[in-house]
């Protein structure tokens, strides 16, 4: 097999097509991407002398996130790759 492989069209165990689609955080165009809830992770309210009590918001929103995406930022698993 050459250097210049092509992609499979199609996973012989599921018989799904491969497709490339953007992460939501990055705009990345990736094959793999988990469907997340983005989490807001701010400091102490009184400023930046108290990072001990930090705070944080869980979005509603569902977002589509890449692999690099999910190990640099805080957030939600939803459920299982979308490939």
């Amino acid at each position: 097999m050459g250097v210049e492989q092509e992609r499979p069209e199609d996973s012989s165990a599921s018989g799904a097509l491969f497709r490339e689609s953007t992460c939501d955080s990055c705009g990345r165009d990736e094959i793999v991407l988990w469907a997340v809830h983005r989490i807001y992770v701010t400091p102490a309210e009184h400023g930046f002398e108290d990072l001990t009590e930090t705070t944080s918001r869980t979005l509603t929103d569902v977002e589509h996130w890449c692999l690099a995406c999910c190990a640099s930022y805080p957030h939600e698993r939803i459920g299982p790759a979308e490939i």
